[in-house]
């Protein structure tokens, strides 16, 4: 069935079969990822049926396995005829409420080439809110979670505190030529990739080739919180990391539909947004729509935590001095002098100081940049696995390339191959005396 099936990891993505539903894939966004045609030749990955049947044990460990094999997971949530006809009338009032027409508006960030859709403040339409409020999904997140191990986000709480990011609505028409997003992974200099699941209402309604919601949950951090309500405010879209995008939803770009219609309640301009109190936005907030506001997070329930507090949470013993020192001096791999960064910030050491220059101003590009900005996206995002994919792999991936693992700078072959840039902490001549001093 075309412009449905999603690749993931190389492999040819989903069986999708006759039974009307709802299904849900989460996978790796670390991982090759795309969608298209796949190949007659490909591998299927096989949708976990029934899955409310199996104990808690068995659905983990049936995650687990698919995570590792294929980087992914899918399940059918449900085959309810109910169920499925809510979902389709849902997706039909949002469209009918952006034009009578029943179509998305063209023009960025709507792309139809791609199939997802931002504007008109459809990520806050009834469909995308409806979808990551169900408690089935918020149930396979969790287990996505400790597939991959990572804190669940729901846990056994009736009544939990989430962020969900705004992302955008899958929705392909027959006649806008769908291409479907290049074989890529989501690897940037400052984050190492998270979990990113779609959901699919199959079969999709009639002339379109394939409706859904793509989604993510994260722990209320306050950081996270913040950004929640200027994104609700303001009625933008949002990448799963839940960052501000540079096209603001109410303002399509294509000549002739900048005025069009903005479902999702009252829009609020960004740089007024952002002004605003935190009193004066409580109030803002509750003007929107109780489908938008249920998913506002209830409470910020992660505290701050202290760099150094967290890297020796997750393994990252303190390191400092002379013994810092020595380990930095027989360590040749790149990947023991990431590590090396991370216990030396877990000692006490600030990145960017002078003393950390003297370490890695030298050695591989962009550690100190990059190592800062992991550390801080790994606590904002409850997700220690970014320290570790960071220290295996480093880098940056660049997303428009098939082989895109770079380096973490742009340094030549030819500097590389320098016997005078071998990596050496660069010893101030004050130090070098005083450790001279010591010696003798």
């Amino acid at each position: 069935m075309p412009n449905v099936c999603t690749w993931v990891a190389g492999l040819a993505g989903i069986c999708w079969s006759d039974l009307r539903g709802l299904y849900i894939l989460i996978f790796k966004q670390w991982k090759y990822h795309g969608s298209g045609f796949p190949p007659a030749d490909a591998n299927r990955l096989p949708i976990i049926r029934n899955w409310q049947q199996l104990s808690e044990m068995q659905m983990l460990q049936l995650a687990s396995e698919y995570m590792r094999t294929y980087n992914c997971f899918a399940v059918c949530v449900s085959q309810s005829k109910r169920e499925y006809t809510k979902l389709c009338s849902l997706l039909l009032a949002d469209l009918k409420d952006i034009n009578n027409a029943g179509k998305t508006v063209p023009g960025l960030p709507n792309s139809p080439k791609t199939g997802i859709v931002r504007g008109n403040g459809i990520v806050r339409g009834r469909l995308a809110c409806h979808i990551r409020n169900t408690d089935d999904v918020h149930s396979l997140w969790d287990v996505a979670c400790h597939a991959t191990e990572r804190p669940p986000v729901f846990g056994k709480s009736d009544n939990p505190s989430f962020v969900a990011p705004p992302d955008g609505v899958l929705l392909s028409m027959e006649d806008d030529h769908v291409k479907g997003l290049d074989k890529h992974c989501d690897w940037e200099s400052d984050h190492c990739g998270c979990l990113q699941g779609l959901a699919y209402v199959f079969p999709p309604l009639a002339n379109t080739l394939r409706c859904g919601a793509a989604f993510s949950f994260y722990t209320p951090h306050p950081e996270l919180v913040y950004r929640m309500e200027i994104l609700a405010l303001t009625g933008w879209s949002s990448s799963p990391m839940c960052d501000y995008r540079a096209s603001p939803c109410p303002a399509l770009g294509s000549f002739g539909y900048r005025n069009s219609k903005h479902i999702g309640g009252p829009v609020i301009q960004k740089d007024i947004a952002l002004k605003m109190t935190q009193s004066e936005r409580a109030v803002a907030l509750k003007a929107l729509p109780a489908h938008v506001r249920q998913l506002l997070p209830k409470q910020v329930v992660m505290d701050v935590m202290q760099e150094e507090t967290w890297l020796q949470m997750h393994g990252y013993a303190a390191l400092s001095g002379s013994c810092l020192l020595k380990a930095y001096e027989a360590e040749e791999a790149s990947s023991g002098h990431r590590t090396l960064f991370l216990r030396a910030i877990a000692g006490g050491m600030k990145a960017g100081s002078r003393q950390c220059r003297e370490y890695w101003a030298m050695g591989d590009t962009g550690i100190v940049v990059t190592g800062k900005a992991i550390i801080k996206n790994s606590i904002l995002f409850n997700d220690p696995g970014q320290l570790h994919r960071w220290v295996a792999d480093g880098g940056a991936r660049n997303r428009g390339q098939i082989l895109d693992l770079q380096p973490s700078g742009r340094v030549s072959a030819r500097r590389k191959n320098v016997k005078r840039y071998k990596k050496k902490p660069r010893v101030s001549a004050a130090s070098a005396h005083n450790r001279k001093v010591k010696k003798t």
